[in-house]
């Protein structure tokens, strides 16, 4: 169910949308899917420049998952076929809550700065 990453929290930690594509490797995705991952990239990337409190919070959000990920890795042969599953859709939904947060956090940032400009 779950690919692995090719890095890990403890890595480069640049603050780019190779960063954030590296966490969303995490799930094969469908076609569907890798569109969206690409979106939640560039948000990921934009967010970073306008508001940096919220840029934190989702990467720590990312890294969350990630760790997730590699205990589920180093445990999956111990595991059911049931907790297999389970650990592998909350894995997938809350990547894909993660990344909800972020285009929306990068939308309202947007929307805030133009805000000022529409107010003249």
């Amino acid at each position: 169910m779950l690919s692995g990453c090719s890095s890990n929290r403890f890595a480069s930690r640049d603050a780019n949308a190779t960063y954030v594509n590296t966490q969303l490797k995490i799930i094969p995705r469908s076609q569907e899917k890798i569109q969206a991952q690409s979106q939640c990239s560039r948000s990921f990337s934009l967010l970073q420049k306008l508001n940096t409190d919220k840029f934190s919070m989702y990467r720590n959000q990312f890294d969350e998952i990630n760790d997730a990920y590699f205990f589920y890795k180093r445990n999956v042969d111990l595991m059911n076929k049931d907790s297999k599953e389970l650990m592998a859709s909350v894995l997938d939904s809350k990547l894909d809550m993660v990344c909800v947060r972020v285009d929306n956090a990068s939308f309202v940032g947007i929307y805030g700065k133009m805000k000022k400009v529409m107010d003249l």
